[in-house]
């Protein structure tokens, strides 16, 4: 696949149909949901979540109504 600018990227996806677009939104998100999942099975999430329980239990954490 030939490299293109950004800019040539713009103005195909300006150009998509609503169902090109959604489709492309669609595939992006399924990407970043891959993404996600790798990271935290990789535990690149597990010091942020050591973080947080641990703001928890120090009672530095509010209940949102």
């Amino acid at each position: 696949m030939a490299a293109i600018t950004l800019e040539q990227l713009k103005d195909v996806v300006v150009r998509l149909s609503d169902k090109e677009f959604e489709e492309l939104v669609e595939a992006r998100e399924q990407a970043w949901d891959r993404q996600i999942e790798a990271d935290a099975e990789a535990g690149k999430f597990d010091q942020l979540a050591e973080e947080a329980l641990r703001d928890y239990r120090e009672g530095k954490c509010i209940r949102l109504p």
